[in-house]
């Protein structure tokens, strides 16, 4: 059985064919942002993460993650803000 951590490290190969899509779909925005993250990018991470939202103001799960990389990139303020916009839209599952 593969790791979670071996799942993510082999997920990061893809990251090249996700970078090659049209950015129309939050998801897709959503997913690579996380790979970013994943990586340790986390200036490319929150753009994606950041244009999902946008993109999609209801995808709790984009505002959730952009909140932690917030977090690390040293941006608590921004962090709480995002974290605040998930729990708006879902507030049971936080």
């Amino acid at each position: 059985a593969q790791t979670e951590t071996g799942r993510a490290v082999a997920a990061v190969g893809i990251v090249p064919s996700l970078m090659a899509l049209p950015q129309v779909d939050a998801e897709a925005d959503a997913v690579r942002g996380e790979l970013y993250y994943v990586r340790g990018n986390l200036d490319e991470a929150a753009a994606d993460l950041r244009r999902a939202c946008d993109m999609d103001p209801a995808y709790t799960e984009a505002h959730a993650l952009l909140g932690w990389v917030e977090l690390d990139r040293g941006r608590p303020d921004d962090a709480l803000e995002r974290f605040e916009a998930a729990i708006a839209r879902e507030p049971v599952d936080w």
